[in-house]
């Protein structure tokens, strides 16, 4: 397995309700990769939609965008 002793940390970064049956989440992961060509600490942000059916939820909708540091900012004037 490629993810073998691999671990996950989520934390919910925001939580919008849209309607009475459909929510927004942004869930902050970070995946520690034990081994192989993503060896490593990578971290992540997913935008996750659930929609209610009877008394479950289902994910509708789940994006998630790898997170990395950008090219510096000039320093404000």
């Amino acid at each position: 397995c490629a993810f073998q002793g691999s671990q996950l940390e989520c934390e919910i970064a925001g939580l919008r309700k849209l309607c009475d049956c459909v929510t927004m989440l942004h869930v902050r992961i970070t995946a520690r990769v034990a081994m192989g060509s993503l060896a490593g600490e990578h971290e992540s942000i997913a935008s996750i939609v659930v929609q209610r059916d009877g008394n479950r939820w289902r994910i509708a909708a789940l994006h998630n965008t790898l997170v990395s540091e950008g090219p510096e900012r000039p320093a404000s004037r």
